[in-house]
Parts: structure tokens; C-alpha cells; sequence
């Protein structure tokens, strides 16, 4: 969603890298775009639309971009064996379609492919989404998980779940298929709910390695979440209650414990901030216009320095989505029960629509 300078710079390199390939397919999908990517298609790419190498669908639906349901919808309306995710600001590279076709003729159809998930530099995380599986696998795993809300790990999630039916992972390796445009983590999670509906953080210092943050949304919805620094508890006596520390977390930096989240219903009264939850209610008092006061005396501060609230909106929802990827493994629960990527597109400007149910 509104990413047309970084496709303005791929997509026809890319198809142009691959276009000598047999039946490639390119799928493109404007969701709900509002930055003239329908304009931009319409006018520089109808040779390809009109040579079939280029699809190109347009919802407008969505109100924010998500990153599991709109990578749903593409994967359903390929029609190609293989689907290959590939964000706009990544380079496939010449020959990447060859490639591709090569290495599943090697492999067989029950594996997937991916980048090494190794981050030497920026570059490597850009191209993190560049997953690619036999269609027939990805419906039989439904999809990306449409639980999983803003940035980060709904196609780590995928991955583990797809080897947990049998099937074996494969890396990409050659830096030529690896290509990228760099850009900041706050364009990353520029068109998330989270980033354009947030009104205001307020930051709670409870100890040296632990603090509560609540976002405040515009739309009068607000969560709160107690972030732990993993670095500090590993190196303390007693580990902290709600810490999982198990394991294959010797990586993580930050924890939020789930049931140290809460979610509801905020509005302003006067001079105080009045928070409801399912169960219960929380008045915060502002003192002096400096800080809010909640109960037993705990302090609120408003955030104000824009170098951390964007690293807590960078930071929260990939660490929601990794405590619903590890409760998705532990449990070994079919995800998207209801169904995935289900919508209404239009093809190629026809008026011809596409329905996903």
C-alpha cells in the first residue's frame, strides 16, 4: 500500500529480468492504494498487461494495510504452480524465474523457498518476504496468518508451519536474486493501523528492566503491554514472572508477556483519561499537564521523543505476532479456519471483478 516509488524502481526491471521465462506470471496488488498507482499501471505498463505477464488488481476495501490478508489474496489469484512473494521494494534479478523453476525440479514440490534468515545487513531484511512455495502447499497450510496485525513474523509463521507438515526448507543464497532498496523502519509500518491511527504513547517505569506503555488510538481504542528487557532479566537471580526465557528465545531482546496485555476503550474527561476493559475501569489524572496519575500512584508519562515511538510501533506488533507464531507451533492449530485472503478485486481496469470467498 502506497509503495509506487519503490515499485516505480522494480517492477518493470523485474519483469523485464524474467520475462523470457515461459508463462511468468506478475501479479500486482493496489490495495486501496491512494498515491496514483492505478494511474502510474494504467499508463506505463499495458504492454505487459496486454501480454499477459502482468496482472494487475485494485481493492478498495482496506483502510490500512495488512500484511497477511493482502499476500492471501495475491497467493489465491496467482495461477502459476509455484507463487512467489515479492515486495515492492525487492529485485528479483535476471534469471530469477529459471532459477526458481530449477531448484523446486531439484527439490520436489513439498519444500519452500526462502532467504537465509541471517541479517549481515539491511538488505537481508529486506528481503525477508521473498517466500516461495507450490501453490497446492501454501492452500493446504492456509496461508499467512490473518490473526497477526502490523509488522513482522507472519511469514516466519508460515514457514514453521508448512515444515510442520513435512515439508523441507530451502535457501536462497545468491545475492544476485537478493537485491533490494533501502529504506527506514518507520516507512516499514508507515500504512499499519497501529502508525496512523496513534494518537498518543504513554510510557510507566515500573523497574530497571521492565516498563508499561499504552498506545492511545484516534479511533478510541488503546492497548497496554508490559515490555521486559531480556538482556537485563537473563542476568538476574530469579527470573521474572511471565518471562519465557525457554530454549530458542536466546535471541529476543524485548518480551510482552500475553496476559500482561490488555485491550479496550479510551476518552478523555476533563483533566483525566478514563480507560475501560472488559471487567473493569481505569481513571488516569493528569497533574500539572506533565505527567497522569493512575491508581496506587503509578506515573504516566507521555512520550514525546519521535525516535522511540517509532521504535515501540516498529517493536509491539512484531512481538504480538512472535507470541502468536510460538502459540501457533506449541498448539499445532490450523489457522484462518473461516478462510484467508477473501475479498473483491478488479482485473486490468476491465470492470471485471475477482471473488474470494
Amino acid at each position: 500500500m502506497n509503495r509506487l516509488a519503490h515499485l516505480q524502481r522494480t517492477l518493470i526491471r523485474n519483469m523485464e529480468d524474467n520475462i523470457d521465462y515461459p508463462a511468468v506470471e506478475f501479479n500486482l496488488l493496489d490495495y486501496n492504494s491512494a498515491d496514483g498507482l492505478g494511474e502510474w499501471v494504467r499508463a506505463n505498463l499495458r504492454q505487459y498487461i496486454d501480454a499477459g505477464i502482468l496482472k494487475y488488481y485494485h481493492t478498495s476495501h482496506p483502510p490500512f494495510f495488512d500484511r497477511s490478508h493482502s499476500k492471501n489474496m495475491l497467493f489465491r489469484l496467482a495461477s502459476g504452480d509455484i507463487v512467489c512473494n515479492v515486495d515492492a521494494d525487492n529485485y528479483t534479478g535476471k534469471g530469477f524465474a529459471y532459477f526458481l523453476n530449477r531448484r523446486f525440479q531439484e527439490s520436489g514440490q513439498d519444500c519452500i523457498m526462502i532467504p537465509e534468515r541471517v541479517v549481515r545487513d539491511e538488505e537481508d531484511r529486506n528481503t525477508y518476504g521473498r517466500i516461495c512455495i507450490p501453490k497446492p502447499l501454501f492452500l493446504r497450510t492456509n496461508g499467512f496468518d490473518e490473526k497477526m496485525v502490523g509488522y513482522g513474523f507472519e511469514d516466519t509463521d508460515l514457514i514453521h508451519r508448512v515444515k510442520q507438515q513435512g515439508a523441507e526448507e530451502r535457501f536462497i543464497t545468491d545475492r544476485d536474486f537478493l537485491g533490494s532498496i533501502s529504506h527506514s523502519h518507520r516507512m516499514r509500518v508507515s500504512e499499519d493501523e497501529l502508525t496512523r491511527e496513534l494518537d498518543t504513547v504513554l510510557i510507566a517505569y515500573i523497574n530497571h528492566y521492565c516498563s508499561r506503555v499504552i498506545f492511545l488510538l484516534k479511533n478510541g481504542l488503546y492497548e497496554i503491554a508490559t515490555f521486559f528487557d531480556l538482556t537485563i532479566a537473563r542476568c538476574l537471580p530469579r527470573i521474572p514472572e511471565g518471562v519465557d526465557l525457554a530454549p530458542g528465545t536466546e535471541t529476543y531482546e524485548v518480551a510482552i508477556p500475553e496476559d500482561q496485555r490488555e485491550e479496550g476503550r479510551w476518552e478523555r474527561n476533563g483533566e483525566r483519561l478514563v480507560l475501560t476493559a472488559v471487567g473493569h475501569t481505569e481513571l488516569l489524572g493528569s497533574v500539572g499537564g506533565n505527567f497522569f496519575e493512575g491508581p496506587g500512584g503509578q506515573r504516566w508519562l507521555p512520550v514525546t521523543d519521535s525516535a522511540l515511538v517509532d521504535q515501540l510501533v516498529y517493536v509491539y506488533p512484531q512481538i504480538k505476532n512472535r507470541n502468536r507464531m510460538d502459540a501457533n507451533l506449541t498448539a499445532g492449530r490450523k489457522v484462518n479456519a473461516c478462510g484467508f485472503g477473501i475479498g473483491r478485486v478488479e482485473l486490468n481496469f476491465t470492470g471485471d471483478f475477482v471473488e474470494l470467498q
